[in-house]
């Protein structure tokens, strides 16, 4: 941590203390993860994660090859048409599906 000269805005630290301790982010993680769920069905979430979001792209992990398969050809349409209805403020313009065979159904 850098030290500094003269006061600063409490705005400004407070920034700096929510991003240094990772709390804006796991905050947005639980939010994109509980849009997520609500937008694919527990069925679907049970066997997904949301990794993160870059550039508007919502990256969702999936379990298995045939399940991202599914999602990209069968769902990935109506899952956004709901994300982007619940939460439009979140700006989401697309999913991308990415396997991740370490994960295990909740």
């Amino acid at each position: 941590m850098e030290r500094r000269r003269g006061p600063i805005h409490v705005s400004q630290a407070l920034s700096e203390l929510i991003v240094r301790r990772g709390w804006s982010r796991s905050a947005g993680d639980r939010q994109l993860q509980e849009v997520w769920e609500e937008a694919a069905g527990a069925k679907l979430s049970q066997r997904t994660r949301v990794l993160g979001m870059r550039d508007g792209v919502l990256r969702v992990g999936v379990a298995h090859a045939a399940l991202l398969s599914e999602l990209e050809s069968f769902h990935k349409r109506d899952i956004l048409k709901r994300i982007r209805a619940v939460r439009p403020d979140f700006r989401i313009r697309d999913l991308k599906f990415l396997l991740r065979g370490e994960m295990t159904a909740r």
